[in-house]
């Protein structure tokens, strides 16, 4: 089933980063389609490449077209730029008609779609982008992870591209009893360096 993730929502538009710019192109897709391949599994006993998958921040990078493009179609797309959203959405539906995009902030992930519910979480940076929220942030950090966590089917993936440091990042990820670190690899890119952090929830795990 698809999962009930809210359209391009007011509530996401009024809680996304104060002036946040047009979207840039942080990362390539063939800058780290060998972690997507080998951390996308599916956990139902499909091809790998019909997991279902979270991308969170997907007009951060093109990331999401070309892992359509490579026959990676059972994605759902978000970003709290709810307005650019609508306007992708428009062009997608022409070229690649089975996306799916929606306005959506990652802190009430849980009441839209539910739990258990993706093997793969890809984070495109925007957890970065929390850390710019109007209101409480520390809050809405947590919250975010929280969610992310959630819909994260036991032993799911989170990979989570960031230009934050292993200091930060991991400690604000990681929840004994519910998600561990994998792994931390630093890339560099013309883009400038970033970090890939991967984390698997457990499969039997705490409440948060």
């Amino acid at each position: 089933p698809e999962p009930a993730v809210a359209p391009a929502a007011e509530e996401a538009a009024d809680d996304a980063p104060e002036g946040k710019p047009e979207p840039q192109v942080l990362v390539q897709f063939d800058e780290v389609k060998d972690l997507v391949a080998k951390y996308c599994k599916s956990l139902d006993g499909l091809a790998n490449k019909d997991a279902t998958i979270l991308h969170a921040g997907c007009l951060q990078t093109q990331i999401a077209e070309a892992m359509y493009d490579a026959g990676y179609q059972y994605m759902t797309n978000i970003d709290c730029n709810v307005h650019a959203v609508v306007r992708v959405t428009k062009r997608q539906k022409k070229d690649r008609p089975e996306s799916r995009w929606y306005g959506q902030v990652l802190y009430n992930l849980v009441e839209n779609c539910g739990t258990d519910y993706f093997d793969l979480v890809l984070d495109s940076f925007e957890l970065d982008n929390v850390c710019t929220y109007k209101g409480n942030r520390e809050e809405r950090m947590k919250d975010s992870v929280d969610n992310v966590v959630q819909i994260l089917k036991p032993g799911g993936v989170l990979l989570c591209l960031s230009r934050n440091t292993p200091d930060d990042r991991i400690a604000l990820v990681t929840r004994p009893g519910g998600i561990n670190l994998l792994e931390v690899i630093h890339r560099a890119s013309p883009a400038g360096s970033f970090y890939c952090y991967v984390f698997e929830k457990e499969a039997a795990m705490v409440d948060l």
